[in-house]
């Protein structure tokens, strides 16, 4: 809880939108060990892109190199979505779908955790990625980072509105 805390100070403390999620995810990337995390937004055209990202030391980014990209299909993963409210990938050689393999091939992803952001003006994925290791989450860490994605999610919703708020003044 204390760790919970921090973070929703932090994020809500300093007023730089992108600044203040990037610190956001370098925090629980290093708190948690983590080697990659994203939030990705997906378009209604079923293209995806990085909003921000955060990589470990000696972890290659991924953002620049990912503009707009077709979503990858994998029913399965549809599937765990939908019964579990997250999408969590094993071992990413055991997916159907051949381009999805070879995109965590590329980018040397072993494990994933996908948490839906639930955001009023876009839909949206917390990620995070081990690419050194084989960490197994269990339930209780899946549940955590629910918990920290909801964070993150009212903060992103709030700096939104907040950008709004703005635009419409200098107009």
């Amino acid at each position: 809880m204390e760790f919970l805390s921090h973070l929703n100070i932090s994020l809500a403390t300093n007023h730089n939108y992108h600044s203040n999620i990037e610190e956001a995810l370098s925090l629980i990337g290093k708190r948690f060990q983590y080697d990659r995390i994203h939030i990705i937004k997906i378009f209604p055209d079923n293209n995806f892109i990085i909003l921000h990202e955060w990589c470990a030391n000696c972890i290659p980014a991924m953002k620049k190199q990912i503009k707009k990209t077709p979503c990858f299909f994998e029913p399965n993963l549809q599937q765990q979505l939908n019964d579990k409210a997250y999408i969590l990938i094993d071992d990413p050689e055991q997916l159907s779908n051949p381009e999805l393999k070879q995109f965590y091939k590329k980018y040397s992803t072993v494990k994933a955790l996908f948490l839906p952001l639930l955001l009023r003006n876009f839909f949206a994925f917390l990620s995070f990625s081990h690419c050194r290791d084989t960490k197994c989450w269990n339930e209780k860490e899946i549940h955590f980072m629910t918990l920290l994605s909801s964070i993150i999610a009212a903060n992103l919703e709030k700096n939104l509105l907040i950008a709004r708020l703005m635009h419409k003044i200098k107009s």
